[in-house]
């Protein structure tokens, strides 16, 4: 709070810093802690409290007020954020490939057990212990940032294309690996590289056919039986789960249940509804807006819903299309996941907000030399 104080201060008070009218993304943090601070009086206080501290990391949007002194910074920034996090996926490789062929070898198992369950997913991500959709949605952030990028070589991009290909299969987060596709036929689409085209068929073509002819049945299963709608075995049952999330959002649509009580509440309309696995797993919505709708309710989900129509407008005005397809996809990424439950997800969802508002801020920037000159 003493920070948001201070640099709202800075800010107005420093005419050359930015303009005024820019400063109403201040309001993005504020207005995302609201619903949180909301939750004190609503559900139980320890797991307000935790969620309030897990909320930390948009503070980071903070740092164009108090640090940023000219474009050229801005532009490093966003640099240095690129190539941190090609470096974290790089080293996020090695560490988990590491783990997977030392236990291929001391188990001598066959080649063909590298794409096995025991090597994939949760299993893979063991020794960083980390989530694999959050994962998932940080390789296709990079996907989208390199294939945009105007300084990367040919070469480069086909490397971390392959890398980050390589490391979506091995997580096995569907959804990342669905969004990824849709970015790189969306680019392939728009740019008609013929090149780039028949380097991504090839891929595409590659892991398809693993997935298909594998000698173990997992993969089609995760990719093929568990996307058909009309397979009751295998579908998906998370959309269907909803209706439990639904039924706790109603019992306080104005404020939500609170923290806590939303966990406690949408487990017993899980045993009510017969889905023993959820229960058992604890599962929460897997859905972002109904998370805040069962949690801190209308309230906090119109305030989820005005940050995010900011960003795609400073995203819009700064004509950057690799932003708006990274907020694009973490929208959709909402759709499937609760991304905001978790640390990870709001450090995520704090950076990609944090480099929208740069170039916003290097536009203003510009524009007030232009009329300075």
């Amino acid at each position: 709070m003493l920070l948001f104080i201070f640099t709202s201060f800075l800010a107005y008070s420093n005419n050359n810093l930015l303009s005024k009218k820019s400063n109403l993304f201040l309001l993005i943090p504020a207005v995302l802690v609201l619903p949180r601070i909301i939750g004190f009086f609503t559900g139980n206080l320890d797991t307000a409290t935790n969620e309030l501290i897990r909320s930390l990391p948009l503070l980071i949007l903070f740092l164009p007020f108090i640090f940023l002194k000219s474009n050229s910074t801005v532009e490093k920034l966003e640099t240095y954020f690129y190539w941190g996090l090609v470096s974290g996926i790089f080293l996020f490789v090695m560490i988990c490939n590491y783990h997977v062929v030392n236990k291929m070898l001391i188990g001598n198992e066959p080649l063909e057990y590298f794409f096995r369950w025991r090597h994939l997913n949760v299993n893979y991500v063991k020794p960083i212990d980390t989530h694999p959709p959050y994962a998932g949605m940080i390789a296709v952030w990079v996907l989208i940032k390199t294939l945009y990028s105007k300084t990367l070589k040919t070469y480069q991009k086909a490397l971390l294309f392959i890398v980050l290909a390589l490391f979506l299969f091995q997580l096995l987060a569907r959804n990342a690996i669905i969004l990824a596709v849709i970015v790189t036929v969306f680019y392939g689409l728009k740019s008609f590289k013929l090149k780039y085209i028949a380097f991504v068929s090839l891929a595409l073509i590659t892991l398809f056919l693993i997935v298909k002819y594998h000698p173990h049945h997992y993969l089609r299963e995760k990719f093929i039986y568990k996307l058909n709608p009309l397979n009751d075995q295998y579908k998906d049952k998370r959309v269907y789960r909803l209706q439990a999330s639904y039924n706790v959002f109603k019992k306080a649509p104005l404020f939500g249940v609170g923290p806590k009580n939303d966990n406690e509440l949408r487990l017993h309309e899980y045993k009510e509804m017969g889905y023993t696995v959820a229960y058992e797993n604890e599962y929460n919505s897997h859905n972002q807006f109904f998370e805040y709708l069962v949690s801190h309710g209308l309230i906090g989900f119109f305030s989820f819903i005005f940050v995010l129509l900011v960003l795609f407008k400073l995203a819009w005005r700064t004509k950057s299309q690799s932003n708006l397809l990274v907020l694009t996809c973490f929208v959709l990424a909402c759709l499937s996941e609760s991304v905001l439950e978790r640390t990870l997800g709001i450090k995520y969802f704090s950076i990609i907000s944090l480099l929208i508002i740069l170039p916003y801020i290097k536009c203003i920037r510009t524009k007030q030399i232009n009329n300075e000159s």
